[in-house]
């Protein structure tokens, strides 16, 4: 660190994107001043440099700027660090750091470092006030606040809060009924057992604590063993994040992200797991308590057959024969265990379409504020004209080390009242073409056919709008598209001809609109639309830049730097800001996607325990069902039919509740950022999928361990 005002500290993409060589121990003079506009204002790090060629395409004023020298001076290098993370990419200037007196005179930056994160609202306003500041004069780390996890908006925290409420809510009630049903179904392959049991004498009281006392065992196992897995799962993945930001500047150099064991959070998870268990047990308990000896022991209770209940519709033997009639009448004639294989069914459905909902709506929100960057080498060459400009980026295409490469073509046109979004101020949009490689390459990404096409265009205009309510504490965002513009909706838009010094009218067809963008374009809030490189010709169009995915950035800035024509300074490696960027958007992918995975593997588990474990009480049944003549045929003819009823009701069930729920979680998330309710079309066809695949593997892993039992032997054993 510098130790006095003549030493300094360079930044290290002063020499890989700044064509500098200075090193540790070099002197450097630097004039220092002011930089202002012609007007007199004065611009800062945060005002990025325009020139007249990007002004002109961007449709605003142009204005001419220099640096206002005040003094010159000269410093010794003494350090080489990181580009600060306060300087961002669009900055102007490179941030050089040096010490020394502070000068009263002139103006200062202070940054302070609380304690207590969450006294720094608090103290943010007593020092507006004591100070007599603006506002704008003091600004939050709110990056950092937020991984701290304290936001200055309520909304914020109540979203956290409610979100997950609702998920511990959903997930618990999942687990008690998980739970319940293996208790359950203990409870009903014991029941003769049981009923022995209480037939040498055993109370009514004992048979219940006996069934609670095994709860107790299960659990006095199941939760030092479930912390303990959850202690050691968390911590390797905690170490694998870190590992993986350790790579990036979202933690400084040394710093990392360190495990501890929360003892509240234990004994909560303790307190939560042995109500759960309770809540699991005490039904099956007071089931097996109340049955009587001998209905136990014939094990009559579970299968009650009255005239009218197991009545079909004739239908049902016209449409399925009679496998599906006999289908049907096993339903009716065991309503609880078919209940519990349709609710066990639903509740699966229900946990995998509301939790989708929050991944969903979790995919929204990181691509609103991370994106992932699909290039890392950018070349400009400005003040020079189209055709010097295509020749050069075509000298660079020849290049070994491209993966893929896009030349942009741009221009700004104007969009007609009409066409825009009357909440949103847009009387622009921008058109692309990114060369005929990377247009082809995005198109199939999107499923289109070129020649269909060709000579149309692909609109993008996501645009997120920030609101204050009427506190002015709680930020909402919304969002929504900036056009009104359509699939299959010709576009009419103006483009100034420099030539005849004249607006002239173009129009286009809207192929497809997607949130979907090509290598190098970049997400805004003007929209944008795509076209061809042969369509934006008929328009005029300036040459921008050439956007690079490389295999090795640094490699191929060296060769570009040697090229006829060459800058160092029109080159920017973003090589290690892309890795910084998709690490962090990869880290937040496997910590949804493992959520989702998990919640999975509990609805497959529930109802593959369910069925097989009904299947297995039914054994006396199919027997029986096979002494009278059902041939192996039939007899798989009928349980598909069980299958397709039990997807077909459990479906019927689950996906109204399911969309109900996704929809409450999108309410509470829209408090603060609201993406438009989306029904989870995808979701529910992966759900009607998985839950006919499932059931019908399940079934048929059932079947196939009756073929290996006697049907006499299975028959004289279930009776006395």
């Amino acid at each position: 660190m510098p130790e006095n005002e003549n030493e300094i500290l360079i930044p290290d993409h002063l020499q890989y994107n700044g064509g500098s060589n200075l090193q540790v121990g070099d002197t450097i003079t630097l004039q220092i001043g002011k930089r202002k506009t012609k007007e007199g204002e004065e611009l800062f790090q945060k005002n990025p440099y325009i020139t007249r060629e990007d002004a002109q395409e961007s449709g605003i004023s142009y204005e001419e700027e220099y640096i206002d020298v005040e003094t010159t001076k000269t410093y010794t290098i003494v350090g080489i660090i990181e580009r600060p993370n306060f300087e961002d990419f669009s900055a102007p200037g490179y941030t050089l750091i040096t010490t020394g007196t502070l000068d009263k005179t002139k103006p200062m930056d202070i940054s302070l470092l609380f304690t207590n994160p969450k006294d720094t609202y608090n103290i943010e306003a007593d020092i507006i006030r004591n100070l007599q500041l603006e506002s704008i004069e003091v600004q939050e780390n709110q990056e950092l606040l937020r991984w701290q996890g304290v936001s200055k908006y309520a909304s914020d925290m109540n979203v956290v809060t409610y979100l997950a409420i609702i998920v511990i809510l959903i997930l618990m009630f999942t687990s008690i009924f998980v739970i319940r049903n293996s208790f359950r179904i203990s409870v009903t392959e014991r029941t003769k057992q049981l009923g022995m049991l209480a037939s040498i004498g055993a109370t009514s009281k004992q048979i219940k604590k006996s069934v609670l006392y095994e709860g107790f065992i299960l659990g006095a196992i199941a939760i030092p063993l479930g912390i303990l897995v959850g202690i050691i799962a968390i911590a390797i993945v905690i170490s694998i994040v870190s590992t993986m930001l350790a790579t990036t500047s979202f933690l400084e150099e040394g710093v990392v992200l360190e495990f501890t064991v929360s003892i509240p959070a234990i004994l909560a998870t303790i307190v939560a797991s042995i109500i759960t268990i309770y809540l699991s047990c005490i039904s099956p308990a007071r089931k097996a308590a109340k049955i009587a000896p001998i209905d136990a022991i014939r094990e009559s209770k579970d299968v009650q057959i009255k005239n009218k209940t197991v009545k079909t519709r004739k239908i049902t033997k016209k449409m399925m024969g009679i496998e599906g009639e006999i289908a049907v009448k096993n339903l009716k004639r065991s309503r609880k265990k078919y209940r519990t294989t349709i609710f066990s069914i639903f509740l699966s459905i229900v946990l995998f379409l509301s939790m989708s909902a929050f991944i969903q709506y979790g995919f929204i929100v990181t691509r609103a504020n991370y994106q992932e960057m699909n290039y890392n080498l950018l070349v400009r060459c400005p003040n020079i004209s189209n055709e010097e400009a295509l020749q050069y980026y075509a000298q660079i295409r020849k290049m070994e080390g491209i993966e893929r490469a896009s030349i942009v073509k741009r221009l700004t046109a104007v969009l007609p009242e009409e066409f825009a979004n009357g909440e949103i101020y847009t009387e622009h949009i921008f058109i692309y073409a990114v060369g005929d490689e990377e247009y082809n390459r995005y198109l199939q990404k999107l499923g289109l056919h070129a020649d269909k096409v060709k000579s149309k265009a692909i609109l993008c205009d996501d645009y997120i709008r920030y609101e204050y309510d009427e506190t002015g504490m709680n930020l909402k965002r919304t969002q929504m598209q900036s056009t009104t513009l359509q699939e299959g909706e010709v576009l009419t838009f103006q483009v100034y001809d420099e030539k005849e010094e004249k607006y002239q009218s173009y129009q286009i067809e809207i192929a497809k609109r997607t949130s979907e963008l090509p290598t190098g374009i970049q997400s805004q809030f003007t929209p944008t639309l795509i076209v061809s490189d042969s369509t934006i010709e008929n328009w005029g169009y300036y040459v921008d830049s050439m956007y690079i995915q490389a295999k090795d950035a640094s490699a191929l800035e060296e060769k570009i730097v040697t090229a006829e024509g060459s800058n160092q300074s029109n080159i920017t490696n973003l090589q290690k800001e892309q890795e910084e960027q998709n690490t962090l958007v990869m880290i937040i992918s496997i910590f949804l996607y493992g959520f989702i995975i998990v919640i999975s593997l509990i609805g497959i588990t529930n109802v593959f325990n369910t069925i097989t474990t009904n299947m297995a009480l039914r054994e006396k049944e199919f027997a029986i069902l096979k002494s009278i003549g059902m041939t192996s045929k039939e007899f798989k003819r009928m349980i598909r039919y069980e299958s397709i009823l039990y997807g077909l009701k459990a479906l019927l069930l689950g996906i109204p509740v399911g969309i109900l729920l996704s929809y409450l979680i999108y309410s509470v998330l829209a408090q603060a950022f609201d993406t438009g309710f989306q029904i989870p079309w995808m979701q529910i066809g992966i759900c009607i999928v998985f839950v006919f695949a499932i059931i019908f593997i399940t079934m048929r892993y059932s079947m196939n361990k009756t073929k290996k039992q006697n049907i006499i032997d299975t028959i004289r054993k279930e009776n006395i």
